[in-house]
C-alpha cells in the first residue's frame, strides 16, 4: 500500500489454530503493518497483550484444561481450595501479610499466633452457631437468570 491510503488503513493480525480458535489478536493501529513482530512486541501496552504460545505449549495448556474438568482433579483441588480460604481469611481479617519484623525467624511467632487466632475465631463461630458466609457472586454472574 502506498500514498495517502496507507495512513487511513487499519490493519491487525489474527492467528488461529487448525480448528479456527483464535490464539492471538494483535492491536489495531492505523497504517501499521501486520506481521509476526506485532505478536511479540506491542508498543502501545505490552502488559495487556495476550501471549503467543508455541504449538506444543498450547497443546499442553489445552490438555490441562480438559484434565481440570475431571472429578479426580476436582477432588485433589478441593484440598487446595480449603487452604486458600484459610489464607484469605488470615489476610482479610487478621492482617497476615503485615508484620512488625523482618526475617523468617522473627515473623514465625506472629504467624503462629495469627493461626491460633484464626482457630479461636472459627471455634467461637462454631459455638455461637454463626452461619457461614454465602459465596460471593460477581455482578456478571448475578445477571444470569436462575435455572
Amino acid at each position: 500500500m502506498s500514498g495517502k491510503s496507507r495512513q487511513n488503513a487499519i490493519k491487525t493480525m489474527i492467528l488461529t489454530d487448525e480448528v479456527g480458535r483464535m490464539l492471538f489478536c494483535g492491536a489495531t493501529a492505523s497504517g501499521s503493518t501486520a506481521d509476526i513482530t506485532q505478536a511479540n512486541s506491542d508498543v502501545t501496552n505490552p502488559c495487556s497483550r495476550p501471549t503467543l504460545r508455541h504449538h506444543a505449549q498450547h497443546r499442553a495448556f489445552q490438555q490441562a484444561r480438559v484434565e481440570q474438568r475431571t472429578d479426580q482433579w476436582q477432588q485433589r483441588y478441593q484440598h487446595r481450595a480449603s487452604v486458600e480460604g484459610t489464607i484469605d481469611q488470615g489476610v482479610r481479617a487478621f492482617g497476615l501479610r503485615r508484620s512488625r519484623y523482618r526475617g523468617l525467624a522473627k515473623t514465625n511467632l506472629p504467624h503462629l499466633l495469627t493461626a491460633a487466632g484464626i482457630n479461636f475465631n472459627r471455634l467461637n463461630a462454631w459455638w455461637d452457631d454463626t452461619p457461614l458466609a454465602a459465596t460471593r457472586r460477581s455482578h456478571f454472574a448475578a445477571l444470569r437468570p436462575a435455572a
